[in-house]
């Protein structure tokens, strides 16, 4: 009998859905095969990338990494989504509304957290639910479906519960256990259960994984292949090239061709996907360093209105502006402006034998000691130009009520990003200062003899 824990179903439902979309969906496959060339060929290419993100932890992110957007309009029961994500090791971190002043959704992003295998078979789920049904109003002719699985899910909720006081399923279960996720979660994987009728009605208008998110080491390659297959594809001109350390992430979105009429006429199965996006990322900053990314952005746009300038000259201009923000990792580091991991450089000699705390973390890092390696940016960000999230009362009310639905409190991404941080100079703290006691050891030994 073998026990099956959170990494191992996390990568068999991350399988699930890449082989569900790699089948069913032409496009989709087309730019997965494109982007993993394009990042294997990157990787190839620098050995010095290479090395630098294997320090990071950060190498299988572009090897395996998948980001679904799983967008709830239906009665749903979200206490249920979260217990499922926390089976697959996936905890919500980070809080954005999205949508408008009159219709706002709120969104989380479920990830593995505080885990030493959360780098492989990594997966992170978007998570926006319209709760407020009056955001969504329907006709007679228009009623929400509700998935049958969603209405009578007992065996679901018995795998949940065993998990829940076992923290592990044996491995004949697993497969039952992620049959009842996905008609749950996904009843559009599963055609028997979604009848001629409900496909008519048009899934996209359904609980569905509405986008899919891919990794790229270099962006600007990646839509110069795709471009060939004439997809149609928004990209905006968000952060300055040509930077050592790039900033939060540039962002393109391909914008599948398929209609719903298309898919009806032609007998294809509908497809709740409607875009993937391509992200390249950059590092995490702090509270600081996104303020001061902000205000930078805000005088680029104001230039940009004031000269009437056209939007061909807006990516000289950002980059211009931004020569100014912090690039070096001394710097981004002195001034607080980004994250870091710490990581102790092999074959170290420290001549004392004294308890190394925080304090010495400094000395430490001027001494050569440990490297100082930044975050990359893993979490959410509001692309869009409303000003909702700057509304804090009308944030925080909005987080409050979701956070009662899911059934749990959604972790700050600041709070997040700092527990990495302190994560990591714990383990070096704690590799030092066992250096440092066998060595006493050895001496007072030596000392005795």
């Amino acid at each position: 009998m073998r026990l099956v824990n959170s990494d191992e179903l996390r990568s068999r439902y991350i399988k699930m859905v890449n082989d569900h979309f790699y089948i069913k969906n032409h496009e989709f496959a087309i730019i997965s095969d494109v982007i993993k060339d394009i990042n294997n060929i990157e990787l190839i290419k620098s050995p010095i990338l290479l090395e630098k993100l294997r320090k990071q932890g950060e190498r299988d992110f572009y090897i395996e990494e998948l980001e679904v957007h799983y967008k709830i309009r239906n009665k749903i029961d979200l206490s249920i989504v979260r217990q499922i994500f926390a089976v697959l090791g996936l905890f919500p971190v980070g809080f954005i509304l999205q949508g408008s002043l009159q219709n706002p959704v709120p969104c989380t992003l479920f990830r593995p957290i505080n885990n030493s295998n959360t780098k492989k078979h990594y997966i992170r789920v978007k998570l926006s639910y319209a709760y407020d049904l009056k955001s969504f109003k329907k006709t007679s002719k228009e009623e929400v479906y509700i998935p049958k699985a969603a209405k009578s899910c007992q065996k679901l909720k018995q795998f949940l519960d065993g998990f829940q006081k076992d923290s592990y399923f044996i491995d004949s279960d697993v497969e039952l256990f992620l049959k009842e996720v996905i008609d749950f979660l996904h009843p559009e994987f599963n055609t028997s259960t979604v009848d001629q009728e409900i496909r008519n009605s048009g899934m996209r208008d359904s609980n569905s994984i509405c986008e899919i998110r891919f990794p790229t080491l270099s962006l600007s390659r990646t839509l110069s292949m795709i471009s060939k297959y004439k997809f149609d594809i928004d990209y905006k001109v968000n952060l300055p090239e040509g930077r050592k350390h790039p900033l939060l992430y540039n962002l393109a979105n391909i914008f599948l061709k398929l209609t719903n009429n298309h898919l009806y006429q032609t007998k294809v199965e509908p497809d709740a996907l409607l875009n993937i996006q391509l992200v390249q990322r950059g590092i995490a900053l702090t509270p600081k360093g996104k303020s001061q990314y902000s205000k930078t952005l805000a005088e680029i746009f104001s230039e940009q209105n004031q000269y009437n300038k056209k939007i061909d000259n807006l990516q000289r201009s950002i980059n211009r502006n931004f020569r100014k923000f912090p690039d070096s990792t001394s710097q981004l580091y002195q001034e607080g402006l980004a994250y870091f991991y710490f990581k102790l450089k092999p074959d170290i000699h420290l001549s004392n034998y004294k308890n190394w705390s925080k304090e010495d973390l400094s000395d430490l890092i001027h001494s050569n000691h440990i490297d100082v390696l930044p975050i990359m940016f893993d979490g959410l960000m509001d692309t869009q130009e409303l000003k909702i999230n700057q509304l804090d009362e009308l944030v925080r009310a909005h987080k409050c009520a979701f956070e009662e639905k899911l059934g749990c409190s959604i972790q700050d991404e600041h709070e997040y990003y700092l527990m990495l941080q302190h994560q990591s100079l714990q383990q070096c703290l704690a590799v030092l200062n066992q250096v440092s006691s066998v060595r006493q050891n050895v001496n007072t030994t030596t000392a005795m003899i």
